[in-house]
């Protein structure tokens, strides 16, 4: 009797209390896969996405795709464009609504998370040169605009953006 008290209790552990350790340590790791960038004043925020989940998404919604290349740990232009037109209201608003935001960074530091697996493929099919640039292309991969830092702010660089994109809203 006593034995089988024992492995009813053993059972019960593998049946309902593992599947809910699996599940806590899966919604771990897939917070941890997100990588969120806001606006100066939290108004706003985007998900950086990889450059496979944006292309399908891409596909599904019609939204374009920014490539953002940069060298994040050293590139002082980078820095410049990411505190004055990224961190932007406008911008981060801009994106939330209107882009898929992929960040190609080619850092000093390689030890760094999420960096694009393909990164160097995109950065020479995209000629990119120089650092920082933005690529915009469509679910298919044709480029629709570029862009580096342009002095003026968020609010100028969106307004400039949606022409470039034909975006009216």
């Amino acid at each position: 009797m006593k034995y089988l008290l024992r492995m009813n209790i053993v059972r019960m552990f593998w049946v309902l209390v593992l599947p809910c350790v699996f599940l806590q340590s899966s919604q771990a790791i897939s917070a941890e896969s997100k990588h969120y960038f806001c606006s100066k004043d939290n108004q706003y925020c985007f998900n950086w996405e990889s450059y496979k989940d944006a292309k399908h998404q891409s596909q599904l919604d019609g939204k374009p795709i920014c490539l953002y290349f940069t060298g994040s740990d050293w590139c002082v232009w980078c820095e410049k464009m990411e505190e004055e037109i990224l961190s932007s209201s406008a911008f981060v608003n801009f994106a939330t609504k209107h882009l898929h935001m992929v960040k190609i960074d080619f850092p000093k530091s390689p030890n760094q998370k999420h960096l694009e697996p393909n990164r160097y493929e995109l950065k020479k099919s995209y000629d990119v040169l120089g650092f920082p640039t933005m690529v915009f292309i469509n679910a298919d991969g044709e480029e629709l605009a570029r862009s580096g830092f342009e002095y003026g702010g968020g609010e100028a660089f969106v307004k400039k953006l949606k022409a470039d994109l034909g975006i009216h809203s």
